[in-house]
């Protein structure tokens, strides 16, 4: 697992190439692919990220504002902290991987079919509040684990210090 700043990672859907992706929120679809193709713009470009050292952000499930993690906690996992990725059904996530998470519940067994990670079984993640689909958690076998967040599933606050 290679850890450096970036800031998007293009992964490839697992569709037929003759299939289109279809997104969870429809009518989400064009902000998404706008936002993809601004993605590949800019992946030339590494971008820096200026965060004020006398805030701190918080990251909440959307649905409950449950507190799930810190931006402090965000990590890039193969050179990059944001992914975007379609799973096996056709449906586009586009999520940010973070090193410690609170008030999530893992559902189910640890899956190694489709992984996004070679070498990463994956397990879905729930809010502990609201059951709300949140994203997964990734371990390997050599004991390595981070979390991927769904980004339009969270909301981030920032707090003084």
């Amino acid at each position: 697992m290679n850890i450096r700043q970036k800031t998007y990672s293009h992964g490839k859907c697992m569709t037929p190439s003759n299939q289109q992706p279809r997104f969870l929120d429809h009518s989400r679809n064009q902000q998404l692919k706008k936002q993809a193709v601004e993605v590949k713009a800019n992946a030339s470009q590494p971008q820096e990220q200026h965060v004020d050292p006398k805030r701190d952000f918080i990251i909440c499930c959307k649905a409950c504002q449950q507190i799930i993690t810190k931006d402090e906690f965000s990590i890039a996992v193969d050179g990059n902290n944001e992914h975007i990725q379609c799973n096996p059904y056709g449906f586009t996530f586009i999520f940010r991987c973070f090193n410690q998470v609170w008030h999530c519940m893992e559902v189910g067994d640890a899956q190694s079919a489709h992984s996004w990670f070679p070498g990463f079984d994956w397990t879905l993640i729930l809010c502990e509040s609201c059951t709300t689909h949140l994203g997964w958690v990734f371990n390997n076998h050599d004991g390595m684990r981070f979390w991927g967040l769904i980004s339009d599933r969270l909301s981030t606050h920032s707090q003084s210090s």
